[in-house]
């Protein structure tokens, strides 16, 4: 009798823990495949890169394809060499993760602390062990594409994670008792037959998504717990934009979608309470005074963020000339731009200077500290912008 009763509350343990689990799971669908995460390095807390002593340009021996601040002030790093942070009052960067292999094309980070990057080789989960020290796996799926390269990244406002490879994915978490490591996979939403560019989500929650031979898309969904979308190609008659190459996206607080293109800027409300084949969805935006078609300069706007003020930074270059630069400007109007040298430049300095050692800048601003980070192929610079 005794070992009956000891079998039988063994068996209500196991049974417990299964339902639990199952009830954990982070608000996603069933994933379309189990993937085994297997640990690629585990790197010391403490490994100061290299500093050329400047306060405001860091990592400068390594190119800077990403960056993100956490709600502690830690800055977080993508580069071609792996993944850096500073914490909020330190001098140096500290390698959490290095690997040769691969390049990390882009960062986002939970509120929990949870690194999740995209690289050149699948996807990266980083999280802290006892004694400090970042733990990465790697996740790979056949779906992510040939090389398993992730394009695009982006966490939204639940900390839920969208993947941009060769189709849409968002990440899925299954959490297990008894300290037993979560199980994640990916959920695929679509769109397998394009390379994603950029993502983004408005207050309504409809998905932009920016392809790199198809323009931009918007889903909306039809199931949100298990995540399925219905996707609608953005056309318009007056801008083929549904044949531009998106390279990058950003939705501001009022739900204008910023498009960065290989064509210019463009701006707009798009939402599905707005007119889909219009020709006024998007306009391209105007330098302050006017004069100047900042669409009609052709240049490629690589990355583009827009403060809870309506304040707009973008980077931009010309791939022709090589021209490199960060514009900058308020209400729908690009005001002012600098090069790396971080010198304010006006519009017109801005279209005739050439710079043709740099490519394709980064940028993020902390709005905390009014912080901006610049992110080049030669480093990382950061720039106060708190008084223009």
């Amino acid at each position: 009798m005794k070992k009956l009763r000891q079998g039988c509350h063994n068996l209500l343990i196991v049974c417990f823990s299964i339902f639990f689990s199952t009830l954990a799971l982070a608000d996603v669908s069933a994933p379309q495949k189990s993937n085994k995460a297997k640990v690629v390095a585990n790197m010391p807390a403490s490994m100061p890169m290299k500093n050329n002593n400047a306060d405001n340009h860091y990592l400068d021996d390594q190119q800077v394809h990403g960056v993100t601040v956490d709600a502690q002030g830690t800055v977080y790093v993508a580069t071609n060499q792996g993944i850096s942070s500073k914490e909020k009052n330190a001098s140096t960067f500290t390698s959490i993760f290095e690997d040769g292999a691969r390049c990390v094309n882009n960062i986002v980070v939970g509120t929990n602390g949870i690194v999740y990057a995209g690289t050149s080789d699948g996807f990266l989960i980083g999280t802290k062990d006892q004694a400090g020290h970042y733990r990465f796996q790697l996740y790979q799926d056949k779906a992510f594409g040939p090389q398993h390269e992730i394009s695009s990244l982006f966490m939204d406002k639940k900390g839920r994670v969208f993947i941009g490879a060769h189709g849409v994915f968002v990440l899925g978490v299954l959490h297990h008792w008894f300290g037993y490591p979560d199980t994640y996979y990916f959920s695929n939403m679509g769109l397998n037959s394009h390379v994603i560019t950029s993502l983004s989500i408005d207050s309504a929650e409809a998905i932009y998504v920016g392809t790199q031979d198809a323009g931009l898309f918007m889903g909306k969904s039809t199931d949100p717990e298990k995540y399925l979308f219905d996707f609608d190609h953005i056309e318009t008659s007056s801008d083929p934009l549904d044949k531009t190459r998106i390279v990058s996206l950003f939705i501001d607080a009022q739900d204008v979608v910023y498009i960065g293109t290989d064509t210019g800027l463009k701006a707009g409300k798009i939402g599905y309470d707005h007119p889909i084949n219009k020709t006024d969805i998007v306009s391209p935006m105007l330098a302050q005074d006017g004069s100047s078609d900042y669409a009609s300069h052709n240049r490629i706007i690589s990355s583009i963020y827009v403060s809870n003020t309506g304040r707009i930074f973008t980077g931009a270059c010309a791939g022709a000339l090589g021209e490199s630069f960060v514009f900058m400007g308020n209400k729908n109007k690009i005001e002012k731009g600098f090069t790396y040298s971080l010198a304010p430049m006006s519009i017109t300095e801005m279209l005739n200077e050439t710079t043709t050692s740099y490519t394709y800048p980064f940028v993020y601003l902390d709005e905390a500290t009014n912080l901006l980070y610049i992110g080049t192929p030669h480093g990382l610079l950061t720039k106060n912008v708190g008084s223009l």
